[in-house]
C-alpha cells in the first residue's frame, strides 16, 4: 500500500494580515511583496514534489500562494 501525503499551508502575507484586519467572505486581497517571496520561497522549497492535486479557495491570495504549481 502506498502512503499519500497530505500538505496544507496557509496563504502568503497580504496587507490585511499586517492591519490585523481578519479576511473572510467578501474581502479578496491579493499577496503583498513579503507574501509573494513566501509563496516563492514554498516553491522552490516543494518543487520537486509531484503533487497529484492541489485544491484552492477560489481567493486571490490562496491562488497567488499556490501559483508556481498550477
Amino acid at each position: 500500500m502506498t502512503t499519500k501525503k497530505i500538505y496544507l499551508i496557509r496563504h502568503g502575507q497580504t496587507d490585511f494580515n499586517l492591519k490585523g484586519i481578519v479576511q473572510g467572505s467578501g474581502v479578496d486581497s491579493s499577496l503583498n511583496a513579503k507574501g509573494m517571496a513566501q509563496a516563492q520561497a514554498f516553491f522552490e522549497m516543494y518543487k520537486h514534489i509531484k503533487f497529484d492535486k492541489i485544491y484552492t479557495s477560489t481567493l486571490k491570495r490562496t491562488r497567488e500562494s499556490v501559483s508556481g504549481f498550477i
